[in-house]
C-alpha cells in the first residue's frame, strides 16, 4: 500500500484524478489496515504513505480520520528518524489542520516542518513550506503579510523549476491583490 500512495501522486494532480480517488476509495480499508500496523510497528516508511495519500483523503471528506491516522504515526515513531519524511508528514497534518480550522495548530506543525526542511537544506520543501505560511497568513486575512510570501515563493519557484509552485502563488497572489481591492 506504500507502493499504491506512492504511485499516486503525479496522478492525483493530472487528468487520472478521478480514476485515482476510486481507486484509493476501494483500499481504504487496507489503508487503515497498514497504518495500524505500521503504527504499532513504528515503522518510519509508513511516513511516506502520507504525502502521497493525504489528497485522496481529503478529496473524499476524510479530513479528521485523516489528521488522526497521520498524527498517531508523528507520536509513535521516534522523531530522530525520517526526518525529511517527518517534514513532509508535518506539513500534510498542517494541511489537514487548516481544513479543520484549526490556524494554530497548523502553524505550530507548519514551524516544526520548516525547521526539519532548513535542517535537511531542501529548497524544494522549503518553498511548499513557505507557500502554506502564505496560505495560512491569507486564511487568517492578513493579505499585507500574505504578499511578500508569496512573491518570495514564486521567485523561488521559478528558481528551482517548480512550475507547479509558480502557478499556485501566482494565483494566490491575484486572490490577495482582489482582496486588498
Amino acid at each position: 500500500f506504500l507502493a499504491l500512495a506512492e504511485e499516486s501522486f503525479k496522478p492525483l494532480r493530472a487528468r487520472e484524478q478521478r480514476e485515482w480517488l476510486d481507486r484509493i476509495a476501494r483500499e481504504i480499508e487496507n489503508f487503515r489496515a497498514a497504518l495500524t500496523w505500521a503504527t504499532e510497528q513504528k515503522l518510519p516508511d509508513a511516513f511516506r504513505m502520507v504525502p502521497e495519500n493525504y489528497r485522496s483523503w481529503v478529496r473524499r471528506a476524510h479530513v479528521a480520520e485523516a489528521r488522526e491516522w497521520f498524527s498517531r504515526l508523528l507520536d509513535a515513531i521516534p522523531k530522530d528518524q525520517s526526518r525529511r519524511d517527518r517534514s513532509r508528514v508535518l506539513r500534510a497534518v498542517g494541511q489537514l489542520a487548516v481544513r479543520q480550522g484549526d490556524l494554530d495548530g497548523a502553524e505550530r506543525l507548519y514551524r516544526e516542518s520548516l525547521a526539519l526542511f532548513r535542517e535537511l537544506d531542501d529548497a524544494r520543501g522549503l518553498v511548499y513550506l513557505q507557500t502554506n505560511l502564505a496560505l495560512l497568513e491569507m486564511a487568517r486575512g492578513r493579505y499585507g503579510d500574505a504578499e511578500p510570501l508569496l512573491e518570495k515563493c514564486a521567485d523561488l519557484g521559478r528558481a528551482i523549476g517548480e512550475v507547479f509552485l509558480v502557478a499556485v502563488n501566482l494565483g494566490n497572489l491575484a486572490i490577495v491583490a482582489h482582496a486588498r481591492g
